[in-house]
């Protein structure tokens, strides 16, 4: 059967969702092609798609970007006949997604089983099951909602992801030199701004949460993409890499003989202990990824469900400090109930703490979040989730307690990673912040942090590489 996946637009990370989809339904028989299609200037890739005829189009849809994805959907149901499957997390969290006109099927959660069993049964039959798990099935006006399988607890029984597919059609992925893999899956926290809690509902009596590869298949695949894409750096996309000590430990006295790539990944600052911080090193890690996401105490161990002191953090950021692992400090301004002065203290956190970068996103209520709950009972969201921009570093759609308060927050981001950076900046930046959040703090803040993400890569471009860089970050990732 031929399948075609339709992404509206591609950056520097390789999709890992669609690409394991892409190598499981490869691996069972089935033709699979990408396609890039946004807008009227795709045209070329439209021709392409139509002349390859899929009988089965998948998108991957996060909340902010559903509108366009039902676009798209609508456009090309006009010009072909196929079955469309709406996956990933705004399926996952918003199911009733279902009941747009032109979606026939969403995959919820894990998709590689699922997804594989619908086309083969497509095939097979030439026509949509009602009774398949983790999918919901529209039939006429009929919906058929089915329960979700087990979580897979073999991760390396997948078929590794298909980053082939993506790296020969995208010359974005190569601008970055970085590939993403993945090592672990599930997250057993339960921050109220995350996903995950609701997730692990979703799966609950359901298998474990928190699944480990074998560092041999992990090894394997890496060196198997290194014979057709030359990267110089690896990033885990996990939610958290160093959960298990143990498992840290045999990763480095394999990765480092097998691999030796340098490479980053995401850490919890309470379980950045010095054994799990020298097993890193050893491996060659070089930067980790962690989460401070506000400065105060109170509203990170209350609201957020995070309960994590900034004594701790400091201590953990000095531990990795003490080993020369560069840290990346995530942020979100703008919590419910947050003002401006609360997102000033995160600021002043962040410049005590010293990572390298400080990177700030605005929080916005996307679907299934425990968060999002408390915004809409609390009045601070009207819980229209169409009103959710794509990128959650542009807009906030919660109701604060001044009118100005959301610019001025807006206007914090912009300048966030500087300011970390170069305190004494701070009088300047307060009298900016007096002026409505514009296009021109926009672009600065965007460049801001390409800059500083860019010292941390661990190797240099050419003149006309970091051009290429620069161009794919500004049109395409922070866009």
């Amino acid at each position: 059967m031929k399948v075609a996946f339709v992404l509206e637009k591609i950056g520097f990370s390789l999709p890992l969702g669609l690409a394991y989809l892409s190598g499981a339904l490869k691996k069972s028989g089935h033709t699979v092609r990408v396609f890039k299609i946004s807008g009227h200037s795709d045209e070329g890739e439209l021709r392409d798609l139509l002349s390859y005829a899929p009988q089965l189009i998948g998108y991957s849809v996060i909340t902010g970007t559903q509108k366009k994805y039902l676009e798209i959907n609508k456009r090309l149901k006009e010009r072909l006949d196929f079955y469309s499957v709406f996956g990933g997390p705004h399926a996952t969290f918003y199911p009733q997604i279902i009941n747009e006109p032109g979606v026939d099927v969403i995959s919820r959660g894990e998709s590689e089983l699922a997804f594989t069993e619908l086309a083969d049964f497509l095939e097979k039959y030439r026509e949509l099951p009602e009774v398949m798990e983790n999918l919901w099935v529209k039939k006429g006006q009929k919906v058929f909602s089915n329960s979700l399988r087990p979580l897979i607890s073999n991760l390396d029984s997948l078929p590794f992801a298909d980053h082939r597919m993506f790296v020969e059609k995208f010359g974005s992925l190569k601008a970055l030199r970085r590939r993403e893999f993945i090592a672990h899956r599930g997250c057993p926290y339960s921050c109220s701004y995350c996903f995950n809690p609701e997730y692990n509902r979703l799966y609950e009596g359901k298998g474990p949460v928190y699944r480990a590869r074998q560092t041999e298949d992990i090894c394997a695949e890496i060196n198997f993409v290194r014979q057709f894409d030359n990267f110089k750096f690896v990033h885990f996309v996990d939610d958290v890499f160093t959960l298990d000590e143990q498992w840290v430990s045999k990763f480095s006295a394999i990765y480092r003989k097998e691999v030796g790539l340098p490479f980053s990944a995401n850490m919890r600052l309470d379980n950045c202990t010095e054994q799990i911080v020298a097993s890193l090193k050893d491996a060659n890690c070089y930067l980790v990824q962690v989460g401070v996401e506000t400065g105060s105490e109170a509203l990170r161990s209350g609201l957020l469900g995070r309960d994590m002191t900034n004594r701790q953090m400091a201590e953990a950021i000095e531990l990795l400090r003490k080993y020369k692992i560069k840290i990346i400090a995530e942020n979100i301004l703008g919590f419910p109930s947050e003002t401006y002065e609360s997102c000033l203290e995160t600021l002043k956190a962040n410049m005590e703490l010293g990572p390298d970068f400080a990177n700030a996103s605005v929080f916005n209520p996307y679907p299934g979040l425990k968060l999002t709950e408390y915004a809409v009972r609390n009045n601070y969201f009207s819980g229209d989730f169409n009103s959710l921009q794509p990128l959650y570093y542009r807009s906030s759609p919660l109701f604060f307690r001044k009118r100005k308060e959301s610019g001025q927050i807006l206007n914090l981001r912009c300048f966030f990673s500087l300011l970390c950076k170069h305190s004494f900046l701070l009088p300047v930046f307060k009298i900016l912040s007096i002026f409505r959040y514009n296009r021109l703090y926009k672009l600065a803040g965007d460049l801001l942090d390409g800059f500083y993400l860019h010292k941390l890569l661990p190797y240099r471009f050419s003149p006309e590489g970091y051009l290429r860089l620069l161009a794919t970050y500004i049109c395409s990732y922070r866009n």
